[in-house]
């Protein structure tokens, strides 16, 4: 029994002693990721994407509101009354992503993947010339990525789409009686 109590009385006191520690490391990620997240200008490049965002929202919504349209069996050519979905949907849109604190998730985000050591060698990459360079960049890179990937994607569809109707004439060819 005695020994019993004296290992459960050591292992109190080492996790005792190691709190203070695991303290002193999580303070030290946090400053590190806060770091990062500033050098990374969250704020600005969430900034710089919400217009993107709300219209892709719009776009949904338009493609809502014609199918509730269509199924109330009322006209579906743009209205005023679309037009005033459209809006309300965008302002309450912006007043949500508004209250987000876009630096904060992705300061836990980072956080969970990263260690402090890796955190570091980041927030230092982006404080530098060529990471300010690659913040500025990426958006033009991904833009350039996505057209050339939708080109490609297009003539793919298109050979396949050859290829397809080929295969299945009796489907896409159909003979007339």
């Amino acid at each position: 029994m005695r020994v019993k109590v004296a290992l459960l009385a050591g292992a109190l006191f080492l996790s005792a002693i190691g709190l203070p520690a695991q303290e002193t490391a999580d303070a030290t990620k946090d400053a590190q990721v806060r770091r990062l997240v500033e050098a990374m200008s969250v704020k600005k490049m969430f900034d710089s994407i919400l217009p993107q965002m709300i219209e892709q929202m719009n776009q949904q919504s338009d493609q809502l509101v014609q199918d509730q349209l269509k199924k109330a069996d009322l006209p579906t050519e743009r209205s005023e009354t679309t037009k005033k979905i459209r809006d309300f949907i965008s302002l309450r849109t912006i007043e949500e992503f508004k209250t987000l604190d876009m630096e904060g998730m992705t300061a836990r985000i980072y956080s969970r993947y990263f260690t402090v050591d890796e955190i570091r060698a980041l927030a230092d990459f982006y404080e530098s010339p060529a990471g300010k360079k690659m913040l500025e960049m990426t958006p033009k890179v991904l833009q350039d990525t996505m057209t050339e990937t939708y080109a490609h994607a297009q003539q793919f569809m298109d050979k396949v789409m050859k290829d397809t109707r080929e295969k299945f004439p009796e489907i896409f060819n159909p003979r007339n009686p």
